[in-house]
């Protein structure tokens, strides 16, 4: 009897690494959960939206500090984000006042926004829990909010700044046209994004995140806060980066012939 004593805990101890490895989730290969295939063909010209100057005047927003470190939250948060959509094309567009928004939407409901400006790119960043956003980016500055209030801005490369009333201002009509963004990237009618466009814009949107990366590096408080924070930016961005990858490696014949390397999500 004692050999068959020994055998079973053996048995059930295998037993049990096989449901594990059961109950391990399939990698993350597949489209995005919200992506149109590219269109193909020549994409229509380019329709720019407004510079901050020609935006409709907004409320004013409420300004208020975070603490020190804290100030580094929200773009690390947008950092992270970016990170995970890398090379990724845009999973849709819509019509919006006669522009083309691009619209990356993550499995946990997290949005990012892109629009074109004649000055460069423009971002949005929303959490999948909330209709504003926590990030805005222009070519020049980055502005984070907290539940509508305007909490810190930053310059080009991510640096937290001393902000006035031109930028609280700024910061109004950005938070006005967010707003608006998210309720056309979730309710208007989705469009597909052309490869064509993606192909031309990439460099620009990439540009722009490793700025932030090279920033994060230099900069001994952003480090400190991502390295603090970092489990929880893994937690939430793994298994989209991954998929992510996967899906931008399927599409390069076609929207990167020359496919430049994006440096992977560093924590």
């Amino acid at each position: 009897m004692r050999p068959r004593l020994l055998i079973l805990p053996l048995a059930l101890a295998g037993g049990l690494t096989a449901c594990d490895r059961q109950a391990q989730p399939p990698p993350a290969t597949g489209a995005p959960i919200a992506s149109l295939p590219l269109a193909e063909g020549a994409a229509p010209p380019t329709a720019y939206a407004p510079i901050a100057d020609q935006l409709p005047p907004a409320p004013p927003v409420l300004v208020r500090r975070p603490p020190p470190r804290a100030r580094y939250s929200y773009i690390d948060r947008a950092y992270a984000m970016g990170q995970a959509f890398g090379e990724s094309p845009p999973d849709y567009t819509v019509d919006y006042q006669g522009e083309r928004p691009w619209i990356w939407r993550s499995e946990n409901g997290d949005y990012r926004v892109v629009e074109p400006t004649p000055d460069g790119e423009r971002d949005y960043y929303y959490s999948g829990d909330s209709d504003e956003p926590f990030l805005v980016r222009d070519p020049q500055y980055a502005y984070g909010y907290d539940q509508g209030a305007l909490v810190v801005i930053y310059d080009a490369r991510g640096r937290p700044m001393d902000y006035d009333a031109r930028a609280a201002e700024r910061s109004a009509r950005y938070l006005a046209r967010a707003r608006a963004l998210h309720a056309a990237a979730l309710h208007d009618q989705r469009q597909a994004a052309y490869a064509a466009a993606w192909r031309a814009r990439r460099n620009a949107i990439l540009d722009q995140q490793q700025a932030w990366q090279a920033q994060q590096q230099q900069d001994s408080e952003w480090r400190a806060w991502h390295a603090d924070h970092q489990s929880e930016d893994h937690a939430r961005w793994d298994r989209e980066q991954a998929m992510r990858q996967a899906y931008a490696a399927q599409l390069a014949p076609r929207v990167a012939p020359e496919r430049r390397p994006q440096p992977s999500y560093q924590p």
